[in-house]
């Protein structure tokens, strides 16, 4: 601290009077007691001076160094502490740089400190600063470290609006982070936020939706914001006056309906009687996250017919031309989510949003970009609505994107190509425009969801005898076998599809067996993932399907697994099938009846689903034309059960009834079910 600047000035003769006069009996005056509120007063100039001389100034270390030898002293207010705070808070809002320097300064340890003064403003400045200092990835660490939330929480009985604004803010500015989050849930600020939610403060109302959305946004933190039930007070706020209130509090909405049971508590609140009025909303933030939360809603199965109910595509389509990309591109959020049901993808191609596509696809905005690559790939993925996509032809813009510099845009436009490609005009344009040159580059990207839409292009082409030989062509064999080992379940989900697509063909096959992909066999029919079970299943199938690779899938010995699932409803078919494939080769049948998988055959025939039914039947019929298994099926006796079936409306599951029952027949005493059932 700078020493007080003091002038020569000759002595008063009221220094004589002072306690300091030995000679002197009687009352005395104690100029330090006297002197100490002018004292107070010049440091608080002096301090103030110092603040405007260094204002166009970096901030040094130097500088700090000052700043913290005032905060000592207690005949240095509490007014001049807290300038000092404003103005290092000041700083730490406009560059990180700075923020990292008070981090590393002296000053950085006091100032949980001052959160215990007195004085307001001292309380209010403190509480400033740590929010500001909490907002970058660099100095997030070190406020963490300091574990201000149990005094910021104290904070909140507080009846400064001041204060207590500010202590909002930075446990909002904490809580932006994971561990963050926690520590503010952990000091039990959700005890308050119900009755701050209801301040007469504006700022405060305001601040405490802001961070009861962001808490709902972290998976951790989400459940104690859904205990609380803050969706009454939230949904009251929508009719705030405050257009700020407004938009925090349906930020809130829309980050709890990110949860299915927060979804479901967001419609019993009546949120949704707000939504078409504020889509409306002069505020384009308002719309903007009014969108987002019809995009959650639409998103959850459980929510999606209130939001369907509403019929709000006129009026989301109409925000496709907003002035502001932020409510475009959150239009487009919504309409893709509600496209994901058969009968809003309908009501969204009759509203006409398709004739806003062409344009969207090249927004300057990555975000709007994205979304309607989204769009486009949902409404391309239903039978009703796909020739609505198929017919704008968007190829040659979809296979530009994949060159795009956000890897969200990538992704987005390789989904829609991909659910384009399910159909066969669409396969044959997609590979006209391209797209495979992009392929194997794709196959390797860092981004999850890039990966994961590339290998579902694959299979889809592959899937088609027109296209299958362009993508055989490309021998993305090994890449594809390589993602078998990727970390999430969806990339080997999808490898494991293209894979399964690619083996329908003889070429195709052999070149999988030949990369190795049997190799990863045994192990993925027992991934968590149905879908990744399910695929392996198909492609153990189509492998067993041909001559030349039959015999590698006989060495794994797969049947116990398979017909283990013959119990996971979820992927029932498929192992079914599989074993089915497996059952027109001797060894292979021989395997299926030690494997026992016979004892649910007799069930399986009576299933509600059709193929299931159509692929049991195959099996039995399969295991009956081999000698060493036909007399297990003459022992299961299934023939009641497949003569039930001849009169299924399913013509596929009638053929596979008569073909059982006709492998049966070919052996000695094959019908005599059928004729003891007569």
């Amino acid at each position: 601290m700078q020493p007080l600047a003091r002038q020569q000035t000759r002595a008063s003769i009221y220094s004589w009077w002072s306690d300091s006069n030995p000679g002197l009996r009687g009352p005395t005056i104690n100029l330090h007691t006297v002197a100490k509120p002018l004292m107070k007063l010049m440091y608080h100039r002096q301090v103030r001076e110092i603040i405007r001389k260094n204002r166009d100034s970096p901030l040094s270390s130097g500088t700090l160094e000052i700043y913290s030898s005032y905060f000592p002293w207690n005949f240095v207010s509490w007014w001049t502490k807290a300038a000092i705070l404003w103005e290092l808070a000041r700083r730490a809002e406009a560059s990180e740089v700075e923020a990292r320097v008070v981090v590393d300064s002296p000053i950085f340890p006091l100032i949980v400190q001052l959160l215990e003064s007195p004085n307001s403003e001292a309380r209010s400045s403190s509480c400033r600063l740590l929010g500001y200092l909490a907002q970058y990835e660099s100095t997030a660490p070190a406020i963490l470290k300091l574990k201000p939330s149990v005094w910021l929480v104290s904070l909140l009985r507080n009846d400064n609006s001041d204060a207590l604004g500010e202590a909002v803010s930075a446990l909002f500015e904490i809580a932006r982070w994971s561990d963050g989050a926690q520590a503010v849930v952990d000091a039990k600020t959700t005890d308050y936020i119900l009755i701050l939610l209801q301040s007469s403060y504006a700022h405060v109302r305001e601040t405490t939706c802001e961070l009861v959305g962001v808490l709902a946004s972290q998976e951790s933190t989400a459940p104690a914001i859904l205990e609380l039930k803050p969706h009454v007070q939230l949904v009251s706020l929508l009719s705030d006056d405050h257009s700020s209130i407004v938009r925090s509090a349906m930020h809130a909405l829309a980050k709890i309906a990110r949860w299915p049971d927060g979804a479901q508590a967001v419609v019993d609140a009546k949120a949704t009687d707000h939504i078409l009025i504020l889509l409306q909303s002069s505020d384009a933030y308002v719309r903007k996250w009014t969108c987002k939360l019809v995009r959650w809603l639409a998103y959850h199965e459980s929510t999606a017919s209130a939001i369907l109910g509403l019929k709000l595509y006129v009026q989301l389509v109409s925000l496709l031309h907003d002035d502001h990309s932020a409510a475009i591109g959150s239009a487009m959020y919504a309409l893709s989510k509600i496209a994901r049901w058969t009968d809003g993808a309908q009501a969204v191609v009759d509203a006409k949003a398709t004739d806003h596509i062409l344009i969207l696809l090249q927004s300057s905005d990555a975000y709007v970009r994205k979304w309607t690559c989204e769009l486009v790939g949902w409404l391309a993925s239903h039978e009703s609505t796909a020739p609505a996509i198929l017919e704008l032809k968007l190829y040659v813009q979809l296979v530009s994107l994949l060159s795009d510099d956000h890897s969200g845009v990538i992704g987005s436009a390789m989904c829609g190509l991909a659910n384009i490609a399910r159909w066969l005009d669409g396969a044959q344009a997609v590979v006209d425009a391209k797209a495979m040159d992009h392929t194997l580059i794709l196959l390797q990207s860092s981004d999850v969801y890039v990966r994961k839409w590339t290998g579902q292009l694959v299979g889809w082409l592959a899937s088609h005898e027109s296209t299958a030989p362009a993508i055989l062509g490309l021998k993305l064999y090994v890449q594809l076998v390589f993602l078998l080992c990727d970390g999430h379940s969806d990339i080997v989900r999808s490898a494991m599809y293209a894979l399964s697509e690619i083996a329908r063909w003889a070429d195709g096959a052999q070149a999988v067996v030949d990369a190795k992909a049997t190799d990863h066999i045994l192990i993925l029919l027992q991934s968590s993932n149905p879908y990744v079970r399910k695929w392996t299943c198909q492609l153990v199938g189509w492998l067993a399907s041909h001559e030349s690779t039959a015999p590698a899938i006989l060495k794994l010995e797969p049947c116990l697994l398979l017909a283990s699932l013959l119990h996971d409803h979820e992927v029932i078919e498929w192992a079914a099938n599989a074993l089915t494939q497996l059952a027109a080769w001797s060894d292979g049948a021989q395997a299926i009846v030690h494997a026992r998988a016979l004892d649910r055959v007799l069930e399986l025939l009576q299933s509600s689903n059709p193929s299931i039914q159509g692929w049991s039947c195959k099996l039995v019929g399969w295991l009956a034309s081999h000698e060493p298994t036909a007399p297990a099926i003459m022992k299961l006796a299934p023939s009641p059960q497949l003569v039930s079936l001849l009169p299924h409306p399913d013509a596929d599951t009638r053929e596979a009834a008569i073909f059982a029952l006709a492998a049966i027949s070919g052996w000695p005493k094959g019908c005599w079910p059928c004729r003891h059932r007569r």
